[in-house]
Order: structure tokens, then sequence, then C-alpha cells
């Protein structure tokens, strides 16, 4: 068995150790659970501060980063053998890449869902692209798995996820965790109290294969599911199931349990949930209300934080939005008793549970728009315009970086097209082709963000 060299943090005295222990020992790879490196240099973004981590004695070692006090000790205390430089500094600009054409193009949401968080995978290698079989009806439902090759800026369809069923029982959500292996797919029932299912599936690269099947009751249009790293947890509809065993069981319930929106107008049409890192989520209740729900000691789950809209918010304008790193969350609003919508933009407290409000992004009448961070944190984005919002960490106001010829300008006249980006610049626009017409080109499109 191979060794890895892993280093282990004790706080008092901060001190750096080496251990030798076997890979395999954790789920490597992201923020909760820490890094490999070698003679590769790897960019770690985590708790705010990205770094550029390589090892120059040809060793592997173990970089701890769930913690905020982990990984302050490492950047305080690296060991001899390893260096570290900055990650890059993105701008406000990107470049077009390619594109590809959208599975079903006849229809505005051939190109994915209202309802999803992301697309594309930490690495850019995969691209998830939903058909919603809508051909004058609906029919059989698709989700699609691209790769997508940097070098040769390329796309190719590398499995298709079928048999999803049909209207009025059809798939209103998925989600992925980050590297795409864990795939979260929910149903939506267009009847009262009905039963919904959800499902779960592994992604190797190649194939995807269903791993549980569940059912829930109730459902509605547009829900916004949340799926954690390792795929034991997911969220929607205001429920958390957390895997036992074979099963996944109900372990928390915020009463939301949804509701047509024909028959309750205040009820909201789309109802986000988010995976936040750290065993949390957030998750949407009614009139924009949610919860931030985390996983305790004992191992029950517990709202440590509500966030309240400034009035009650209508069932159009319910999306979220949170950082690749989970240090900043947007909470979408009405604004005020006329149609003008916001975002509120939280941090996530450096100390202590929860996230703090840093300020307010009017968003004008873009009602169901999505909203999305840039890959450090530093941009936000919507509607066609682009906002850098460093001010705002230090008490300043947002400011307006670009307002025309955006990549995103889809959303300035589609509320179904979205962007999605990674914690490398890559970004994957999907800009519908309403009812066939030419309005948009019904594909996908690539773009790189920028360094400054």
């Amino acid at each position: 068995m191979v060794n890895k060299i892993f280093i282990k943090k004790f706080i008092v005295p901060i001190a750096i150790f080496v251990l030798i222990l076997p890979i395999g020992v954790w789920a490597l790879g992201i923020v909760e659970e820490g890094f490999l490196v070698n003679n590769s240099e790897v960019a770690i973004d985590a708790h705010g501060t990205c770094k550029k981590v390589k090892a120059n004695d040809g060793r592997e070692y173990f970089v701890p980063t769930k913690g905020i006090d982990e990984w302050s000790s490492f950047l305080e205390n690296t060991p001899v053998g390893m260096t570290l430089s900055e990650c890059i500094d993105f701008s406000d600009q990107v470049e077009f890449i390619t594109s590809f054409s959208c599975p079903n193009p006849y229809h505005y949401m051939r190109c994915g869902l209202v309802g999803v968080t992301d697309s594309i995978t930490s690495d850019g290698g995969y691209i998830y692209a939903f058909e919603d079989g809508y051909n004058g009806s609906y029919s059989s439902q698709k989700l699609h798995i691209y790769k997508y090759n940097k070098d040769t800026k390329s796309v190719s369809l590398v499995e298709t996820i079928k048999n999803l069923g049909n209207y009025p029982k059809w798939i209103e959500s998925f989600a992925i965790n980050s590297d795409g292996s864990r795939i979260l797919l929910t149903r939506r029932q267009d009847v009262a109290g009905g039963t919904s299912s959800f499902y779960i599936y592994a992604f190797d690269g190649v194939n995807a294969n269903l791993l549980y099947t569940g059912s829930y009751k109730g459902g509605f249009s547009h829900n916004v599911s949340a799926i954690n790293e390792d795929g034991t947890v997911v969220a929607f509809q205001g429920r958390i199931y957390e895997k036992n065993g074979s099963t996944y069981d109900e372990v928390f319930d915020n009463g939301f349990h949804g509701a047509l929106a024909s028959n309750d107008p205040q009820q909201s049409h789309i109802g986000a949930n988010l995976y936040l890192g750290d065993d949390s989520f957030y998750l949407f209740k009614r009139e924009g209300r949610g919860d931030i729900v985390q996983k305790q000691s004992d191992g029950s789950w517990q709202v440590i934080q509500s966030i309240l809209p400034s009035v009650n918010n209508k069932w159009q304008a319910s999306f979220a939005a949170v950082s690749n790193d989970y240090s900043l969350m947007a909470i979408n609003s009405k604004k005020d008793s006329s149609s003008n919508y916001k975002s509120d933009i939280y941090k996530k407290n450096e100390s202590g549970p929860g996230y703090t409000k840093l300020g307010t992004i009017d968003l004008g009448d873009l009602q169901r728009h999505t909203v999305e961070f840039s890959a450090a944190g530093r941009y936000f984005i919507s509607a066609g315009k682009t906002w850098n919002i460093d001010p705002m960490l230090e008490g300043g106001s947002p400011i307006v970086v670009k307002s025309t010829a955006n990549w995103m300008d889809s959303y300035s006249t589609s509320q179904f097209g979205y962007a999605h980006e990674n914690s490398l610049g890559d970004i994957v626009v999907a800009r519908p082709d309403i009812n066939g017409g030419a309005k948009f080109s019904g594909k996908f499109y690539i773009y790189k963000r920028l360094p400054n």
C-alpha cells in the first residue's frame, strides 16, 4: 500500500506534524476533507483565502482545510518542502471558448431547469444538461452529461440518464456535487397532497448508475434541490434526507411542503435549497423566508439561523446562490410592494455558525432570474449585469462593472437562461430558444474568466 505524507495541526501550541497514513482514508479534493498535494500545483480556495500549493521534495502531502483554524495554521506554518503562491486574480472580463447545441431546442426549458444551482464540475471537465422532452406536450425526459476537453476546446456526449417520466410527474430539479460523481433528481407532482419521488445516481466519468429511489409527499414547481459532497445528504422541498445504510431517511422537515402555484399565489414557484458546506443547508420557506440547518454533534439537524426578507416574497423571487467556497450567499426576495426585487448578500461567519448580511443589490423587476457568484466570489452576476462586491466586505456598496454586452445578456430577456461558474473560472451559460424561435440559439456557451 502506498503511504502518503499527512499534515496535522495542533492548536496550542501551533505546530505542524507529519503523519504517515494510508491513502484513501478520506475523500479528498474538497474543502471539507482536505487536499493531497505533490509536485503538481493545486489551487486551494478555502474560507475566503485562495493559495496555490505545491510540494518540491518529491513527496505527497495532505493539506487540512475543513476548519478555518486548520487552513490558517497551515498557511502560517507551511512545511519545508512546500511552496505557496497567489491564485489568479480574476477580472470581470470573460473569453468565449465554444458552444454546443442543447438536446431539445424546441422549448424554452430544453437547456436545463430553472431549479439548478450548478451544471459544471469543479474541474470544468463535465457539463450537465437537462432535456424536458417538450415537443408540443411533455414526453420522455433525460439528463445529458457532456465531457468538456479544455485542451481541444471540444464537447462530447458521454452519458444520458433516461426514463425519467412524463408530465405531470416530471423532473423539476437536479443537483450535482462538486466533482459530478453524485447526482440528485427530484420529481414534481401536480396533484395537491400527491406523492413525489427523488433519485440518486453515481457517475464514474463514463456511466451513471441509479443508487436509490425515494418518495415524499407534495412537490411544487421549480424546486431547487441540493446535495452534499459525498452524496450522503440531500435537501429539497424544505426537507433533508440522510443516508442510513441502504436507505435515505428524512432527518429534518421545516414544514414547507409546496403547493400548486395556481392554488396558492403566495406559495413560492421557485423554492431554493443550497448546500453550504460544514454539514449545513439553506432551506427555503414560504414567502421567501429560509432557515440554515446544520447537523449537530448528537446527529440531529437543527435550525441555527433564520433568513427573513424585508417584505413578503411572492412566488417568483426565491432564487439563491452560494460561492464556490461557501463563504458568500445570496438570497433573492421582493424589495418593496411594487415589482422590484433584490439580492441580499451574506458572508459566512469566521467564528461561530451562520452568515452575516453584508448588504443588498437591487435587481429591478427581474423576478425569476437566477444569480451567481464568480470564480473567487469577487463578482456577483445576474440579468446582464456584473457587480464587484469586494467593497461590501469592508462595509461599502457594490460597484456595477459591466451592464451591457454581458456574457449573460440572455438573462435580460429570458427567465430560463442561467449561468454557472466554478472556482477555476470555467463558465457555462444556457441560452434558451423560446418555442423554437431564433431569439437565442438554443445552445450552451462556454466561457473562461480572464485574469487581471
